[in-house]
């Protein structure tokens, strides 16, 4: 992360990290085989999954979302004011809202692993212990709250847009 900022100084230095309007198509995928291959696979098809049915990886380069589990360098500068200024339920993705508070302090996002199975961390003992990404708030689970956390900065702050999703979006109920 450290050579990386050396080379890239004022960007935000992430290892995993994606575009905002994959994550919205992803979340449009809800239905039963979506859901079969992602559950009961129990990883035999994680990379098809991964690569076709979540969309081709961004690779290296800019991105809208960093990701924290595999590390994310930032300065204090890199944010805005309201950065801490935070609605009910979008603390509950943090990976979102700072993306979102970085785009707005005028920072790009470089991410510096290619495929997500290159990422440069470990999964460590602790990983399956309460992870947020089970993490459930006022019935919102979390993939409806990154697109609900998407749809407040494409609504508020004009970033990210994207194509409007058809009626069976879950980022809308």
């Amino acid at each position: 992360l450290l050579e990386e900022s050396d080379a890239h100084p004022g960007m935000c230095i992430a290892e995993a990290g994606e575009m905002a309007a994959s994550m919205l198509e992803r979340y449009r995928a809800t239905g039963f085989f979506p859901r079969f291959l992602r559950y009961a696979s129990l990883g035999i098809w994680g990379h098809y999954y991964r690569r076709r049915l979540r969309g081709i990886d961004p690779g290296i380069g800019t991105v809208d979302i960093c990701k924290g589990y595999g590390g994310v360098l930032v300065r204090p500068e890199f944010f805005p004011p309201g950065v801490f200024e935070i609605p009910d339920l979008l603390w509950t993705v943090d990976d979102i809202w700072l993306s979102g508070n970085l785009s707005l302090g005028g920072v790009a996002i470089r991410k510096i692993c290619e495929f997500p199975w290159h990422e440069r961390s470990a999964k460590t003992d602790v990983a399956d212990i309460e992870p947020l990404i089970d993490y459930a708030y006022d019935e919102h689970r979390r993939e409806k709250a990154n697109a609900a956390c998407i749809r407040y900065f494409q609504e508020r702050h004009g970033i990210w847009l994207a194509p409007e999703p058809d009626d069976n979006d879950i980022s809308r109920s």
